[in-house]
């Protein structure tokens, strides 16, 4: 049974696995900063990068399915011990199966097993964590509380979250055998700190220049930035966002537990506690853990009610829904005095639901999105002495991807607009781009990139995503594909060499041919919106130049790409009425007014064209 239960998750992750980088979370970063140990955003997150290290020595694949592999692996793995846990305690394999596979094939546990991220190692650690502490509980071996002191240290360097699950811990330590916290708290406090101790591997590594080295913790003081975070603020305990309870975290959160577990899953929750309070100290313990790291954690998430935060802040929920997939068990156990056994073993069966249901939604095998898109954005660029500003997380490791670990276009400086407002990064960028001249310390994000591009005028520079007060009033932007060249305002563009350009552009690139797929990851989104507004403006070129068709078909791509986009459906009705087509106008002025907000003064004088022509 045991193999099983590790066997088909891991055989399940690895047919939806990513095959390279993607557009969730930090995987690309991550992927990247494992394959050259660098120092990765606070805290850093030493233990990941170590053991991704070692995924990357795996003799197949490309180095972002390696890395990937690690989470499937380290997910199947807590599957497995949740599986035990309950099995320990029950001493019933039906109970402990069906908790180890309602938590493996829960959507949020599932997504994060396949892609390389923290949260399937730190998953494995509260796993390890329980494990351990209920070993310890039945045989009463303080080797045990050691060694789940040094594991507690150690997890602790690869996410910090694991912070929330401290009060439980102790309580239970507390509630097991009171004497031992007074007596014998400072002999926890070494194996403790010999796991914590693997923080000091970012100083020694930084002090090597990796390529991607955040804050370069290699004195006190940047080293207590990253590992404290600093660049994220304070945690605070934000009860505000109730006051908007139903556009809150912390409402989200319960929403994202029924829907992760079913209304039936929720249901063996209450059961699973009720049967719990048999075991005080496994019912407490069990219980402050969830409370803690889930709905007390939501509390200190700041307020914003806008999806793409929800979607993204969601990947912290899976601790909580660790230790709930074994109150869930305990429920299941529950109905074994209540059910014949004939129908008892018949319960496995419910667990196909969440895998039918799960299976196609979160299929990442044939997800090369982020990938193409960062490679198609190079295939734009001249390859010699040119310089692209990208905007986003996601773009900005997709391009550390590529140019360190594959080597492709390495030619092609790359910066993050948003890192150019940090010294650190101007500090590291200066080590790897000796030819690119940095004569100032940041760039503020109320500043023209003037300061930049002056200083280098023997490079041309793209952009991507640059707004226009962030280019100065001497320049403006010539959309090409999927980037943007930075020219002087008085630049004349020959209409045909652009237009050759643009057809040559739209046979070589693969990502012109996505189209928005429902239940896309929400950073994928951000990119495809990108594409198609890239689509948008090469039509809006084409319009002001008198090209019409050109202009139609880049208008009609862009709408393909991203049917919610509206600005295409306005300027392609307004074109096709000067035209004279006034049907097919009238058909794209409806999409527009369908898909623009009523106080748009705009979307007015559409609506009443559309009126005028009707009542004609």
């Amino acid at each position: 049974m045991v193999v099983i239960v590790f066997i088909i998750p891991f055989i399940l992750y690895i047919i939806t696995l990513a095959p390279t980088i993607v557009a969730v979370g930090d995987n690309a970063e991550l992927i990247t900063c494992s394959y050259i140990l660098g120092i990765a955003h606070p805290p850093g997150y030493p233990l990941f990068n170590i053991l991704g290290k070692l995924f990357t020595y795996l003799p197949f694949s490309n180095i972002g399915y390696r890395v990937n592999l690690m989470s499937a692996f380290f997910g199947s793995l807590c599957v497995l011990l949740i599986y035990l846990i309950v099995f320990i305690l029950t001493k019933d394999k039906i109970s402990g199966v069906i908790s180890a596979f309602a938590l493996g094939c829960s959507s949020l546990f599932w997504k994060y097993s396949i892609l390389a991220e923290v949260f399937a190692l730190n998953n494995l650690f509260v796993a390890i964590l329980i494990f351990t502490l209920l070993i310890w509980k039945f045989k009463k071996n303080i080797k045990l509380l050691y060694l789940s002191s040094f594991i507690y240290g150690l997890g602790l360097t690869n996410h910090q979250t694991l912070i929330f699950l401290l009060p439980a811990i102790l309580f239970f330590i507390f509630k097991e055998d009171k004497k031992l916290l007074n007596l014998k708290i400072s002999l926890f406090i070494i194996p403790f700190l010999l796991g914590l101790s693997l923080y000091l591997y970012l100083p020694i590594r930084a002090s090597n220049s990796p390529e991607i080295n955040w804050f370069n913790p290699t004195n006190l003081e940047n080293f207590k930035k990253v590992i404290f975070r600093t660049i994220y603020g304070k945690p605070n305990l934000n009860l505000y966002q109730l006051l908007y309870f139903k556009n809150s975290v912390f409402y989200n959160y319960f929403i994202k537990l029924i829907k992760d577990f079913y209304y039936i899953g929720f249901i063996f929750i209450f059961f699973g506690l009720n049967k719990l309070k048999r075991t005080k100290s496994i019912f407490w313990f069990l219980f402050i853990a969830f409370i803690l790291t889930g709905p007390f954690f939501t509390l200190f998430l700041k307020y914003d009610n806008n999806p793409i935060y929800f979607d993204v802040v969601s990947r912290f929920y899976i601790l909580s829904f660790t230790i709930i997939s074994i109150i869930i068990g305990f429920g299941i156990f529950s109905l074994k005095e209540k059910l014949s056994q004939k129908f008892y073993n018949l319960i496995p069966l419910i667990l196909i639901i969440p895998i039918i249901t799960n299976l196609p939604k979160l299929d990442l095998h044939k997800n090369y999105f982020l990938y193409d898109f960062c490679k198609d954005t190079l295939h734009c660029i001249e390859k010699e002495k040119s310089i692209l500003i990208v905007t986003g997380d996601a773009t900005i490791m997709g391009f550390d991807y590529l140019q360190i670990v594959e080597q492709k276009s390495k030619e092609i400086k790359v910066f993050s607009l948003e890192k150019l407002s940090h010294a650190w990064y101007i500090n590291e960028v200066r080590k790897h781009h000796k030819d690119v001249s940095f004569p100032f310390d940041r760039i503020a994000i109320n500043e023209t990139l003037e300061k930049f591009i002056e200083p280098n005028k023997n490079f041309k520079f793209f952009a991507m995503g640059l707004t226009k007060e962030r280019l100065g009033e001497n320049y403006k932007l010539i959309n090409y594909g999927l980037v943007s060249e930075i020219v002087k305002k008085d630049t004349n563009l020959n209409i045909l060499e652009y237009k050759s350009k643009i057809n040559s552009l739209n046979q070589k690139l693969k990502i012109f041919d996505y189209k928005v797929c429902e239940g896309e990851p929400n950073f994928e989104l951000e990119l495809i919106d990108y594409i198609a507004k890239s689509k948008f403006s090469v039509g809006y070129f084409f319009h002001i130049n008198n090209e019409f068709e050109y202009a139609i078909e880049s208008y009609r791509e862009s709408i393909g790409i991203n049917p919610k986009f509206s600005s295409p459906y306005k300027n392609l009705g307004v074109l096709l009425y000067q035209l004279g087509r006034k049907e097919e106008a009238i058909t794209y002025f409806e999409k527009y007014i369908k898909l623009t907000p009523i106080d748009d003064p705009e979307r007015n004088i559409i609506s009443n064209l559309i009126d005028k022509e009707k009542a004609k």
